[in-house]
């Protein structure tokens, strides 16, 4: 079964930063957020944030969500309103948000906080428009049956491609909400940029959808076998961690019986070492650096091959479907 292309292009790429990403994880954790990164794709930005930007954002959006004549004509319930940095702080009537270490966080708008959620719709919106944008988008949607909740990025020293997302019930909420934003989208294509997580899928500029993920996470351990765990994470966190399992499990050392190290390491490097030349004016010992190095290249696509095939294998054990990596199975933790 194949790849869906983008998760096909993920592998690839982090089949080419394999060395960097398992050097990285003495820890088990670097190389998964190497992974992570390239999946959500976050950029630093140039300047930063300044605290100037952060209040007029602030200003905005509580301008924006909470007039009187809004709430009073348009709201059903009444919202309440959450900040996520490391933990979730209750933030009242938003009068708090302009503060300096909030750079970067989430502002959340729940409708109905005890709704459970399958699936969320992703946002890339512009800095500039992003509090108009949000907070238009939440009054459009906002009585939509199976809305729980909304979320946006403020101000920060990074540029992401999920700056806003929307909870939703489940698809047919999430379909209701993405026909919405994309007429919305039509009509303000500048509040928009086209970018998005990688394996979100992508319907619109700027707008994509992603399942739940699972409350579960995993850890190759040292024997080789897996621990499995009830943890909450994100979309993108959850797909880097099996995809690091999945590596990890193919990569095996370069290694030849009888090779000496300086062919073994010569062939690692594009340099042409002395002992290089010298087998290669050495008819015999020519012939058994091409064979090495023959050897080394089979290995190579081997590894790959095998690393696709677990990425497959931790895919489906997690309810993922490698061909539609956006979506998410019903699973039992104590099935997997």
């Amino acid at each position: 079964m194949a790849l869906h292309r983008d998760l096909q292009n993920v592998v690839d790429w982090a089949w080419r930063a394999r060395r960097s990403i398992i050097n990285a994880s003495r820890d088990r954790e670097s190389g998964k957020y190497k992974i992570y990164g390239h999946l959500c794709g976050v950029v630093s930005r140039n300047g930063g944030c300044s605290d100037a930007e952060l209040a007029h954002f602030a200003r905005q959006l509580r301008t924006l969500l909470l007039q009187k004549s809004f709430v009073s004509s348009k709201w059903t319930g009444k919202a309440t309103f959450k900040l996520q940095t490391g933990v979730f702080r209750e933030l009242g009537n938003l009068d708090a948000i302009p503060t300096t270490e909030w750079k970067g966080a989430f502002i959340h708008v729940y409708r109905n906080k005890r709704m459970s959620c399958r699936e969320r719709v992703y946002l890339n919106l512009s800095e500039t428009f992003r509090a108009t944008a949000f907070a238009w988008i939440v009054r459009r949607i906002w009585d939509v049956d199976g809305l729980k909740s909304a979320k946006v990025a403020a101000p920060g020293n990074s540029l992401r491609r999920d700056s806003a997302l929307v909870y939703c019930r489940d698809a047919n909420t999430r379909n209701e909400v993405i026909e919405i934003v994309k007429r919305y989208q039509e009509q303000n294509p500048q509040f928009f940029k086209p970018e998005l997580p990688r394996l979100v899928a992508s319907v619109a500029i700027g707008i994509g959808y992603g399942a739940e993920p699972v409350l579960a996470g995993v850890q190759r351990l040292e024997d080789g076998g897996v621990k499995i765990e009830k943890k909450g994470q994100s979309f993108s966190l959850l797909r880097a961690e099996l995809i690091y399992c999945a590596l990890e499990e193919s990569i095996s050392p370069m290694r030849s019986p009888k090779v000496p190290n300086a062919m073994r390491t010569g062939f690692r490097s594009s340099d042409m070492t002395m002992e290089r030349r010298r087998l290669a004016q050495d008819p015999v010992q020519g012939l058994q650096a091409q064979a090495v190095r023959q050897y080394h290249e089979f290995s190579a696509e081997l590894e790959k091959f095998s690393f696709e095939l677990n990425v497959q294998k931790y895919f489906r054990r997690f309810g993922l479907d490698p061909e539609h990596p956006e979506l998410q199975a019903d699973i039992n933790i104590r099935d997997i």
